[in-house]
Formats: structure tokens, sequence, C-alpha cells
């Protein structure tokens, strides 16, 4: 398990799935997603999106760039799956993060 985490860490802008993965590391993709969620206990889409919305909101933070263009850079390829989860893990819209960031910069400069 310790290559693929490590392996969906280095590759933050690509697109990677369940399939992709399986067939990197010579695994079936039912198995290889039994065996995440029973070590690590979420599956291992949830993890990609996890690790992927982590960068978003980082960027999100930091960069003037559309929320879709900030989601396509980092390999988001389902925006309505990825706002559902980033709402689950912030509690808010990647919109509201922006707004909220633009506003607090505006008011240090």
């Amino acid at each position: 398990m310790k290559e693929i985490l490590i392996y969906v860490n280095d590759h933050p802008h690509e697109a990677i799935s369940v399939n992709q993965l399986a067939t990197h590391f010579g695994y079936n993709p039912s198995y290889l997603s039994r065996m995440f969620k029973e070590q690590m206990g979420l599956s291992l889409t949830n993890y990609v999106y996890e690790t992927k919305l982590s960068r978003l909101y980082d960027d999100l933070i930091h960069r003037d760039e559309s929320i879709t263009a900030l989601m396509e850079q980092n390999g988001l390829k389902n925006p309505r799956t990825a706002r559902k989860i980033f709402v689950d893990m912030y509690g808010c819209l990647p919109k509201e993060i922006q707004k909220r960031h633009r506003q607090q910069r505006g008011r240090s400069n």
C-alpha cells in the first residue's frame, strides 16, 4: 500500500483511477480496492480525491485562477464529485474558500 500512497502523492496533476492503479501495480481492481479499504479505512477512490482536494484547497488560498482551471490542474475530472467530497471535507464549497481568502488578502494589502 505504501507504494500506492506514494504514487498518488507524486502524481497530483494526473487523473488517477482505481483501474489505472491496479494495472500499474499488477492487481485486480476489485482486489486492490478491497485491500486498500481494509488496510487504510477509506476507499481508494476517496483517498485519491482527498489527496487532490487538499492540494486544490491550497491552490484556492494562494492562486487567483478559476476553480474549474484549478480542478483540472489537480487532476479532478469530475467537478460534481469533487465538490461533494470537498464539502464533506471542509464544510463549504470551493468558491466559498476562494472568496474568503481573496477578501482576507485584500484586507492585508
